[in-house]
């Protein structure tokens, strides 16, 4: 042990802290799933971890005071997380930033799950809350002209559309120029395949349909579309 004992210092030290940025992450993942570890040597500067280990996420603070993303590597979080133009009532992801790009090169992190309207006009994801509940995300992107929010696979944009169809009003949405309806049409549109659907873009059709059930006519219509093309070749 005597040997180790220089080393010490090397190895990570869960720490427990009531920093600002922890609120801003509690709205992706509860709070008591956020470990932040810190490594500090005399040869070397304080190493700040954050890891939501449910996700398998990990930001490592920079001398800059940003926080680097070590899985979505070139990516950073951003200042601002928020989107203020769209997405009413809906705070659950994180919004990621690409390091030294111009023009802006933005992603969401969505947690997949759920989608439910809450009292108030809130939107939430529901999922386990369980400790050992292993988490996923859906990667999102921005288009840097149009700014819209756009997903890389059938199930993310099943997800997106429900996300939509939850925060959608009868005014346009000012980033879409449309309602959130609209674009979560437009979004399903995008999602006819010559395939059976998977388990869990089954689920998120299923999600959709609750979400519109007596509210959204085209879409429950545009399910049963969906449904139909998928079931012809399963």
């Amino acid at each position: 042990w005597h040997e180790l004992l220089p080393d010490i210092g090397l190895r990570e030290r869960l720490i427990l802290h009531e920093l600002p940025f922890l609120s801003i992450l509690a709205k992706f993942e509860a709070i008591e799933y956020i470990h932040t570890y810190v490594t500090q040597s005399p040869a070397q500067p304080l190493i700040v971890k954050i890891h939501l280990y449910r996700f398998g996420l990990t930001f490592v603070l920079d001398n800059g005071g940003r926080f680097i993303s070590e899985e979505i590597s070139g990516f950073r979080l951003s200042t601002e997380q928020h989107l203020l133009d769209t997405f009413r009532g809906f705070t659950s992801y994180l919004i990621l930033e690409k390091v030294d790009c111009n023009p802006v090169q933005t992603r969401l992190l969505v947690p997949t799950g759920d989608v439910a309207t809450k009292a108030g006009g809130s939107v939430d994801i529901i999922s386990c809350q369980k400790c050992s509940t292993e988490r996923h995300f859906h990667c999102l992107s921005i288009h840097p002209r149009f700014q819209y929010v756009d997903a890389p696979s059938i199930e993310a944009r099943l997800h997106l559309a429900a996300i939509h169809i939850a925060t959608s009003s009868q005014l346009p949405d000012p980033r879409l120029c449309m309602t959130g309806e609209e674009r979560s049409l437009e979004l399903m549109r995008q999602s006819w395949v010559n395939r059976p659907f998977t388990t869990e873009e089954r689920s998120r059709l299923d999600n959709i349909k609750r979400l519109c059930r007596g509210v959204a006519a085209d879409i429950a219509l545009l399910c049963l579309e969906l449904e139909q093309s998928s079931d012809q070749v399963s």
